[in-house]
């Protein structure tokens, strides 16, 4: 990526959503999303290790767990 957001910034085997991050998800073992309740439209695709980092903090702040993983 050369500055900006990627286009497939969020989408199934596009990139991370995280803007910080944006790594490739073509890798990933299993889909790490977050549905539409929490995003407030459709599903975005995270990392394994940004979607880690959401489930630490929901684990320690006691809210519901937004990340779902599904085999692909």
């Amino acid at each position: 990526m050369s500055g900006g957001l990627n286009p497939d910034k969020g989408h199934a085997n596009g990139s991370c959503n995280r803007t910080a991050c944006q790594a490739p998800l073509s890798c990933e073992s299993v889909h790490q999303f977050m549905e539409g309740i929490f995003t407030g439209g459709p599903r975005l695709h995270y990392c394994a290790t940004c979607a880690a980092d959401f489930d630490k903090w929901d684990f320690r702040s006691g809210d519901r767990v937004r990340i779902t993983r599904e085999p692909k």
